[in-house]
């Protein structure tokens, strides 16, 4: 028998509204998914003390710092007066060297009065001329009695980390709290987890995953969904489910949300592989206008199986599964790779293509000047692109494109074309294919594979005009060992005719 005595309040709900007959068989699945998504969170909170301590840290840059309101209390010192900082955000202590001595400081917020600034990983607060624009985030900052990590960031799925050239902004775009800071030196994003409000405008832009909530992050709702056992899925809030008086549908289970602003395409369509396309809301009108698109291109994307897969249970009725729930476990996967598996597991494709607004989703064409230098594949951190040795070609699943453009832009041959927001319904958009593919070439010296035949025939046809003599035209068809050894060779040779 199920165990009533410590549920959740989604366990409460359907133990109260549900029309299945078997109680004990619903809760028990209703309790493996809230423990499952409760034993994945990832945030921590701990309390603030003083959060009106402000050390304000000038380099020199500004002569005039101004003033801020009367109820911070304010200490400046010199950036070059500073030993270290020591504690977490909302209880700092700045060590300063005041002659043979350290002083420490006691700072809630740092502000710093500079360029280039040096103290981002401590949340300081640049002014740039903006005095009013930093007090009001100080006040914002203030408000809160508690810290909470409320967002997970995986660098090395970002892409904007670590490139020269950043292509995707669209976290630090979205974000109108300052919560998001470029460090530009590091080549990554900072979290200033201080000014973060918890909107979900960040999660639900991030076309990689690589920005996630702490609470409702990509491994706890795969795990949580892979113990759904194929019911249908009911997405609310613990305010919304409070308020709603419509009955359930049988087979359905709550996935209870921090925000629905969290959700796009991606998360969305994670719910409707798992749940057969039988997923719904309490009232679709009042979910934030972002997430009804993203809702309307799921629906297009999976409109193949008979009609929409998320609806509501206000103002629709049932509709039945779209095609059954998929076996395929998606664990341990990046979000992008879960969501190319399970489409990829679905079969039955339409060919269909579908251009969607606003869409995370792109597609990727690569015509046939292709070189196979594998530049793609190196800089895309999502893994659309795989080198295949085994049959000397270039394999892409455009599913895992994020539209980043780091590969159109760096291919020597301009052979890469994207086109965001288009979604294909084919077997190669979901999985991995052949889309370049030449011969091996070999060393004409000493046999060894080392370029394609494509490779090789361009450079030689660029400098092939400039080579006087037969010799020097070989080594366009040497390897790098053999290249030297043939041109030294020849050297000497001509040397001891006394040509040179």
């Amino acid at each position: 028998m199920t165990d009533y005595s410590a549920m959740t309040y989604a366990c409460m709900y359907l133990l109260e509204n549900s029309p299945d007959t078997d109680k004990d068989k619903l809760i028990r699945i209703q309790q493996t998914v809230d423990d499952t998504l409760f034993d994945n969170t990832l945030d921590f909170s701990y309390p603030l003390n003083d959060q009106h301590s402000i050390v304000m840290i000038n380099d020199g840059t500004y002569s005039v710092i101004g003033s801020l309101d009367e109820g911070f209390k304010v200490q400046v010192v010199d950036a070059s007066k500073i030993v270290r900082i020591e504690g977490r955000a909302g209880d700092y202590q700045v060590n300063v060297r005041a002659g043979n001595e350290i002083v420490k400081y006691p700072a809630a917020s740092l502000i710093y009065c500079g360029d280039n600034n040096p103290w981002i990983k401590y949340d300081a607060i640049e002014i740039h001329g903006n005095l009013s624009r930093v007090a009001s985030q100080l006040t914002a900052r203030a408000t809160k009695n508690t810290f909470t990590k409320s967002l997970l960031f995986t660098e090395g799925q970002c892409d904007y980390a670590s490139k020269d050239t950043p292509a995707c902004r669209a976290c630090l775009e979205s974000c109108e709290y300052s919560a998001l800071v470029e460090d530009t030196e590091a080549k990554t994003i900072h979290l200033r987890l201080s000014d973060c409000t918890e909107c979900g405008s960040c999660v639900a832009v991030c076309p990689s995953g690589a920005i996630q909530n702490s609470r409702f992050n990509v491994a706890g709702l795969i795990a949580a969904l892979e113990n759904t056992e194929g019911y249908g899925v009911l997405v609310a809030t613990d305010a919304d489910l409070m308020k709603l008086s419509s009955p359930l549908y049988r087979e359905t289970v709550i996935l209870t949300i921090p925000n629905y602003s969290l959700l796009n395409e991606l998360y969305l369509s994670l719910l409707v592989l798992k749940s057969g396309g039988e997923v719904y809301f309490p009232d679709m009108t009042t979910l934030p206008v972002s997430t009804q698109a993203a809702i309307c291109n799921v629906n297009r994307i999976f409109e193949r199986f008979g009609g929409d897969v998320i609806g509501d249970i206000v103002s629709a009725s049932r509709h039945p599964k779209r095609f059954a729930p998929i076996a395929r476990r998606l664990d341990n996967m990046p979000l992008r790779m879960a969501v190319s598996e399970g489409l990829a597991s679905l079969k039955g494709y339409s060919n269909n293509v579908y251009t969607l607004p606003n869409s995370l989703f792109s597609d990727l064409h690569i015509d046939d000047k292709c070189t196979l230098c594998m530049g793609c594949a190196y800089v895309c951190k999502s893994g659309a692109f795989q080198a295949q040795p085994e049959n000397q070609s270039l394999a892409l699943n455009p599913a895992l494109c994020t539209g980043c453009g780091h590969c159109e832009s760096i291919c020597p041959e301009h052979s890469i074309t994207l086109a965001p927001g288009r979604f294909r319904e084919e077997e190669t958009y979901v999985t991995f294919s052949a889309v370049a593919k030449d011969d091996v070439f070999c060393c004409v010296e000493c046999g060894k594979p080392f370029a394609t035949e494509k490779a090789i025939a361009k450079v030689a046809g660029m400098f092939a005009s400039l080579m006087w003599d037969d010799v020097k035209t070989r080594t366009l068809y040497c390897c790098g060992e053999c290249k030297p050894k043939l041109m030294l060779k020849d050297h000497f040779d001509n040397t001891a005719k006394g040509g040179y």
